[in-house]
């Protein structure tokens, strides 16, 4: 890796989280470029654009090797090929697939109870006692069938 990546988003967690995560796994030096705003000004907006080639606005995107990527997912796994957190073969690529959409499937559901962008307490206590559960114990099977102490094994 010629330079230290770079992470755009907002100073937050968010979908980026994941990526950062992934890139701190691989051992692969990065750091943050963060719009102070949300939604981003104009110029950083443009910005993004220029930068990632979308016209949307292109973040999470990660600066690394002299390229820009892009789209949260593909980003995630372009990482954990470079940083050799992939696994080989094609059914435990597709399970590795499936996690990260489960993840994905959490996080959608976890942001529409939040309280604090609009949400009802009742949607906030539907996700704690039904949702939250659901999603947990469907990770909890797939970590229970699998053949080590990881979803993968011992991968």
């Amino acid at each position: 890796m010629s330079s230290i990546a770079k992470v755009h988003y907002y100073p937050a967690a968010g979908k980026a989280n994941q990526i950062r995560l992934a890139l701190a796994a691989s051992g692969i030096p990065f750091e943050d470029k963060f719009a102070f705003s949300f939604p981003p000004s104009p110029e950083k907006r443009a910005e993004w654009i220029k930068l990632g080639g979308n016209t949307t606005t292109n973040v999470p995107m990660l600066q690394m090797d002299d390229k820009v990527y892009t789209q949260s997912a593909a980003v995630l796994r372009a990482v954990g090929r470079k940083g050799g957190l992939m696994p080989e073969g094609a059914d435990d690529l597709y399970m590795t697939d499936k996690l990260i959409d489960d993840a994905e499937d959490l996080r959608q559901a976890s942001y529409k109870c939040m309280i604090s962008w609009g949400a009802s307490q009742e949607l906030a206590d539907a996700y704690i006692a039904e949702v939250l559960p659901k999603h947990l114990g469907n990770l909890e099977r797939q970590l229970k069938a699998s053949e080590g102490i990881f979803f993968l094994g011992d991968k």
